[in-house]
C-alpha cells in the first residue's frame, strides 16, 4: 500500500505558515530601513523604493521564464533561501547586495506561493485556500514589523539581519513539508484547454470578454482596497497620543488578516465580485469616517472596519481572478497581476497619506 496523500487543506495550511515566515522576513527589512539600515549615504525611502522596483520587476519575468518554475515547492523554497541569505548579508557592502537579493527572492516568493496555493485548493474551495494563505501572510507582516523594530533597537543592523534570516529560513520547514503529487501540474491538470479549443468561436469570444471584464474589475477593486488601507496605515502615526498610533496600526493589521480569512470563505459561497463591490463601498465610507472622527474610540473602530473590509475585498478579487485561470500560465498571470496591483496600492496609499499630511 502507498501512503495516503496529504489533504489539500493540510498542504495549504503549511504553505500559509511558510507565507507567514516569508512576509515576516520582508517586513523586518521594510520597517527598519529608516533606522537600522540608514547608514549608507542614500535615503531609506530611496532604498526601499529601489527594492520594491526589484520586487515588482521580477514578477512578470516569472511568466516569461515559466519553464524554470514549474515545480512550485522548489521555486518557493529557493525564493525563501534567497531571502534568508539576503537578510543575513544585509550588514555587508552598504546593504545593497543583501537588500537586492531579499527583494528578488520576495518577488518570486509572492507570485509562486499564491500560484501554489491555488493549484492545491480542493474543488469549490479556492476562496478558502486563498483566504487561509492571505491570513498567514498578513499575520507575518503584523509580526515582522514590530519584531524588526525591536531588534533594531536592541542590536542594530546585525540583529535585524539575524531576525530576518531566521524568519525566512524557518519558513523552509513548512514549505518543504507541503509535498503533494501535483508539484509539477500540467496545464491539462489545471484546466481543460482541449475542451476550450473545441468550443465554438462565439462562445470563446464571450468567455474572453467575460474573463477580461472580471480580471479588470478585480484588479481595479483590489487596487482601490489596498490604496485606502495603505493610506490609513500610513496616517495612523499622525494620530495624537503615545499608545493610539501603535494600537491603531496593530488593529489595522489584525483586522486585515481576519478579513482575508473571512473573505475567502464568503467567496466560495457568494459571487466574489459582489463581495468585492460591497467591501469597497463599506471601505470608502469607513475611510471617510476615519478622516473626520476625533475620538480615540471612533478612530479605533474606523481602522478596524477599514482593515477588515480591505482584507475581504483583496481576497475576493484574487478569488475571482483565480477562478477564471484555467491553465497554469493564466494562474501565474493572475498571481503576478494581483501582487503588482498590491505593491502599486501600497505606493499610492503612502503618497496619498503624505499629500494629505502636507495639506494640514
Amino acid at each position: 500500500m502507498t501512503s495516503a496523500r496529504p489533504s489539500s487543506y493540510g498542504i495549504v495550511g503549511r504553505i500559509a505558515v511558510a507565507g507567514c515566515g516569508g512576509f515576516a522576513a520582508f517586513y523586518t527589512f521594510y520597517t527598519t530601513a529608516s533606522s537600522a539600515l540608514n547608514e549608507s549615504g542614500i535615503s531609506s525611502g530611496a532604498r526601499v523604493g529601489i527594492v520594491m522596483l526589484v520586487v515588482v520587476a521580477v514578477q512578470p519575468l516569472l511568466i516569461i521564464g515559466r519553464r524554470w518554475v514549474r515545480n512550485r515547492r522548489v521555486a518557493v523554497m529557493l525564493a525563501l533561501a534567497a531571502m534568508g541569505l539576503g537578510s543575513a548579508i544585509l550588514p555587508l557592502m552598504n546593504q545593497w547586495p543583501g537588500s537586492l537579493l531579499l527583494g528578488l527572492g520576495f518577488g518570486v516568493f509572492v507570485v509562486m506561493s499564491t500560484v501554489w496555493v491555488k493549484e492545491q485548493a480542493a474543488s469549490g474551495q479556492t476562496g478558502r485556500a486563498l483566504g487561509t494563505y492571505g491570513f498567514g501572510s498578513a499575520v507575518g507582516g503584523a509580526l515582522g514589523a514590530p519584531i524588526g523594530l525591536y531588534a533594531a533597537e536592541l542590536g542594530g543592523q546585525l540583529a535585524v539581519a539575524l531576525v530576518g534570516s531566521a524568519f525566512a529560513l524557518g519558513a523552509l520547514v513548512p514549505a518543504g513539508q507541503a509535498k503533494s503529487s501535483t508539484d509539477n501540474r500540467s496545464d491539462l491538470q489545471l484546466g481543460s484547454p482541449s475542451v476550450e479549443l473545441a468550443a465554438p468561436d462565439s462562445l470563446k469570444r464571450s468567455r474572453t470578454f467575460s474573463t477580461a471584464t472580471i480580471v479588470i474589475t478585480s484588479l481595479v477593486g483590489h487596487l482601490f482596497a489596498v490604496s485606502l488601507y495603505a493610506a490609513v496605515l500610513s496616517s495612523v502615526g499622525d494620530t495624537e497620543g503615545t499608545w493610539l498610533p501603535v494600537l491603531a496600526a496593530l488593529m489595522v493589521q489584525v483586522c486585515l488578516a481576519l478579513g482575508r480569512l473571512v473573505g475567502g470563505r464568503l467567496s466560495d459561497r457568494y459571487p466574489p465580485l459582489a463581495i468585492l463591490v460591497t467591501a469597497a463601498g463599506i471601505l470608502a465610507l469607513s475611510t471617510m469616517v476615519f478622516s473626520v472622527v476625533l475620538s480615540r474610540l471612533g478612530i479605533l473602530l474606523a481602522v478596524a472596519v477599514i482593515g477588515f473590509t480591505s482584507g475581504v475585498g483583496q481576497t475576493a478579487a484574487l478569488t475571482a481572478m483565480m477562478r477564471r485561470a484555467r491553465t497554469s500560465r493564466n494562474t501565474e498571470m493572475a498571481s503576478a497581476g494581483w501582487n503588482i496591483a498590491f505593491d502599486a496600492g501600497l505606493g499610492i496609499g503612502a503618497l496619498a497619506a503624505g499629500w494629505a499630511f502636507s495639506q494640514g
